[in-house]
């Protein structure tokens, strides 16, 4: 068994067909070292080449990263608009169905009042001044029947409003 200390004093061994620099003749020395400044030649144009290319590399991770934050945010935005659309949509459909509920209750008012209307025509009228035993009586008459034209022009209004509020939400949640 051969010891540490008796390995390392061996001296490594050299390949074959190569002999120490100490043997070899001084052109042959001189043509080593030219070959080898042309190798470190190359090599330092090759490393300047590769650097040139790290770098144009460089360059477009930096380009498409940006890029991809551009991206990132417009898709983020996208989300935020689509989410306001749903939520827009959402409460364009609640509000259509109360809305439609009211137009219906309207719907029906506007009918009682113009079968009633239909119904007693003029005769109302008619009878109403027949009735008449004073010029206060036409007075408060009158104003009664001013307050029953008003009315009845505002329920016809609310009707045609609420008409044109249903039409308008079915077009937005359609749309």
């Amino acid at each position: 068994m051969v010891g540490w200390a008796q390995q390392s004093h061996k001296k490594p061994k050299k390949p074959r067909g190569q002999r120490s620099v100490a043997h070899k003749p001084v052109g042959e020395l001189k043509s080593d070292l030219a070959r080898v400044r042309e190798q470190k030649k190359k090599l330092k144009q090759q490393l300047r080449t590769v650097r040139r290319q790290a770098s144009v590399v460089l360059s477009d991770i930096h380009r498409v990263d940006d890029h991809l934050s551009s991206l990132e945010d417009q898709l983020s935005d996208t989300g935020d608009r689509l989410n306001q659309s749903r939520r827009e949509q959402r409460d364009t459909g609640i509000e259509l169905v109360e809305t439609t509920q009211k137009l219906d209750a309207t719907r029906e008012q506007v009918r009682e009042r113009l079968k009633h209307m239909y119904m007693q025509g003029d005769a109302s009228l008619v009878s109403a001044l027949l009735g008449v035993k004073s010029v206060g009586d036409i007075a408060q008459r009158e104003s009664i029947f001013s307050r029953i034209a008003q009315k009845d022009r505002q329920v016809f209004d609310n009707y045609r409003s609420l008409k044109s509020r249903v039409e308008d939400h079915k077009r937005r949640i359609d749309g």
